[in-house]
């Protein structure tokens, strides 16, 4: 499969609304968009690499890295809009890609995430693309549910 990233644009917001409907976005992760959501496109200015991913030039989903709560950090969030691409590779392909522009860029140090621990499926690809577990944890939903979280961490050459 052909893997490609386009620019995060303004308009994509409505497609990413209904991507995260599609998949149930809820029932996996607490957010399907960046923190800052004043911020509707990609901005490296302002720390914030957000990308469509293409599927052979199809929109599938988005990935980002925006910063984190230290200067040299970011948070990684990805999520295929299409259930049925799951398990291909796709994601593992974005992530490599936009950790390369990242790279290029010189914005980072280092890459972090939080993963549902029974998310095995995103903790094996997160694995593959260098990412190792760093701590665990447990937060809760805003109906009360407690949700396991592993925090992965991947530092940038």
């Amino acid at each position: 499969m052909n893997v490609e990233l386009r620019e995060f644009q303004e308009p994509d917001i409505l497609r990413l609304d209904e991507w995260a409907r599609r998949i149930r976005s809820e029932n996996y992760m607490s957010r399907y968009r960046p923190m800052n959501r004043t911020v509707a496109a990609h901005n490296p200015e302002q720390g914030l690499l957000w990308f469509v991913i293409q599927v052979s030039g199809n929109d599938i989903g988005t990935v980002w890295l925006e910063r984190g709560s230290q200067p040299d950090e970011a948070i990684l969030g990805i999520f295929l809009g299409e259930e049925s691409l799951l398990g291909f590779g796709i994601g593992e392909k974005a992530i490599n890609m936009t950790i390369e522009k990242a790279q290029e860029l010189n914005l980072f140090r280092k890459v972090v995430l939080n993963v549902r621990e029974n998310n095995t499926r995103a903790i094996a690809c997160y694995k593959k693309c260098g990412f190792i577990p760093v701590a665990s944890g447990v937060k809760r939903t805003t109906n009360g549910d407690e949700v396991h979280y592993v925090t992965m961490q991947h530092r940038l050459e």
